[in-house]
Protein backbone atom coordinates (compact mmCIF):
# COMPACT_ATOMS: atom_id res chain seq x y z
CA UNK A 1 0.00 0.00 0.00
CA UNK A 2 3.09 2.44 1.03
CA UNK A 3 4.61 1.69 -2.10
CA UNK A 4 1.54 2.78 -4.19
CA UNK A 5 0.52 5.80 -2.84
CA UNK A 6 4.61 6.70 -3.29
CA UNK A 7 4.29 5.73 -6.92
CA UNK A 8 1.26 7.96 -7.06
CA UNK A 9 3.44 10.96 -5.51
CA UNK A 10 5.72 11.13 -7.46
CA UNK A 11 3.95 11.01 -10.74
CA UNK A 12 2.18 14.10 -9.72
CA UNK A 13 5.10 15.53 -9.13
CA UNK A 14 6.44 15.16 -12.75
CA UNK A 15 2.70 15.91 -14.25
CA UNK A 16 3.44 19.10 -12.04
CA UNK A 17 7.18 19.55 -13.49
CA UNK A 18 5.69 18.75 -17.28
CA UNK A 19 2.76 21.64 -16.91
CA UNK A 20 5.27 23.95 -15.96
CA UNK A 21 7.37 23.31 -18.59
CA UNK A 22 4.40 23.43 -20.75
CA UNK A 23 3.59 26.58 -19.68
CA UNK A 24 7.35 28.17 -20.42
CA UNK A 25 7.94 26.54 -23.75
CA UNK A 26 4.79 25.12 -25.23
CA UNK A 27 3.93 21.67 -26.52
CA UNK A 28 7.53 20.57 -27.77
CA UNK A 29 9.01 20.97 -23.92
CA UNK A 30 6.30 18.00 -22.91
CA UNK A 31 7.37 15.94 -25.35
CA UNK A 32 11.15 16.36 -24.62
CA UNK A 33 10.07 16.18 -21.01
CA UNK A 34 8.10 12.85 -21.12
CA UNK A 35 10.79 11.12 -23.38
CA UNK A 36 13.40 12.16 -21.28
CA UNK A 37 11.32 10.86 -18.19
CA UNK A 38 10.25 7.80 -19.91
CA UNK A 39 14.22 7.01 -19.98
CA UNK A 40 14.88 7.15 -16.28
CA UNK A 41 11.67 5.54 -15.16
CA UNK A 42 11.75 2.14 -13.71
CA UNK A 43 9.71 -0.93 -15.44
CA UNK A 44 6.38 -0.13 -13.25
CA UNK A 45 6.19 3.64 -14.25
CA UNK A 46 6.51 2.11 -18.17
CA UNK A 47 3.75 -0.48 -18.41
CA UNK A 48 2.00 2.18 -16.84
CA UNK A 49 2.48 5.18 -19.30
CA UNK A 50 2.73 2.75 -22.25
CA UNK A 51 -1.40 2.44 -21.19
CA UNK A 52 -1.69 5.76 -20.82
CA UNK A 53 0.05 7.01 -23.86
CA UNK A 54 -0.62 4.05 -25.94
CA UNK A 55 -3.29 5.54 -28.52
CA UNK A 56 -1.09 8.55 -29.08
CA UNK A 57 2.40 7.20 -29.36
CA UNK A 58 1.62 3.66 -30.51
CA UNK A 59 4.74 2.65 -32.55
CA UNK A 60 7.27 4.77 -30.12
CA UNK A 61 6.38 3.44 -27.10
CA UNK A 62 5.47 -0.24 -28.63
CA UNK A 63 9.33 -0.28 -29.19
CA UNK A 64 10.27 1.17 -26.34
CA UNK A 65 7.69 -1.39 -24.49
CA UNK A 66 9.56 -4.56 -26.42
CA UNK A 67 12.95 -3.06 -25.78
CA UNK A 68 12.89 -3.40 -22.22
CA UNK A 69 11.54 -6.88 -22.50
CA UNK A 70 14.42 -8.06 -23.52
CA UNK A 71 16.96 -7.29 -20.21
Amino acid sequence: MMQDKEEEEKEEEVDLRVRQAEKKNGLRTRVTVLRSYMLLINHHHLHHYFHRYHHHHHHYYHYRCRTYHIH
